[in-house]
């Protein structure tokens, strides 16, 4: 609070409710095939009313972004390891997977992308 630029996001913890483990993304999807349908457009949407999927694929046009995005696919939070913080995370609804993936600021600091 009182922040010229207050920082927001959002942390999700994925947990096996029976043994209560964590499930990570790899564990439920292809990182890799996520990051393709990324890059192709399609098979996924953006839930903003503000950012849109051009102004997503521009942020991961930049290099860094791009580094940023592949990095963030390679892990999610593990609760067995919780010094490893990760680039991104992700959840589940009605049967979807939501990357919460973080942004610049002028984007609203993170950008929830669902997956069709």
């Amino acid at each position: 609070e009182g922040a010229a630029y207050p920082y927001r996001f959002l942390k999700t913890v994925n947990v096996n409710v029976e043994t209560g483990e964590s499930i990570r993304l790899n564990q439920y999807e292809d990182p890799d095939a996520l990051m393709q349908v990324l890059w192709s457009g399609i098979g996924f949407r953006v839930l903003s009313d503000s950012i849109t999927k051009q102004d997503l694929a521009t942020y991961l046009e930049q290099s860094v972004a791009a580094d940023f995005a592949i990095e963030m696919f390679a892990y999610d939070y593990d609760s067995r390891k919780p010094a490893l913080l990760p680039a991104g995370y992700s959840y589940q609804k009605d049967g979807k997977t939501v990357l919460v993936m973080p942004v610049i600021h002028a984007m609203g600091d993170y950008l929830e992308i669902m997956f069709e």
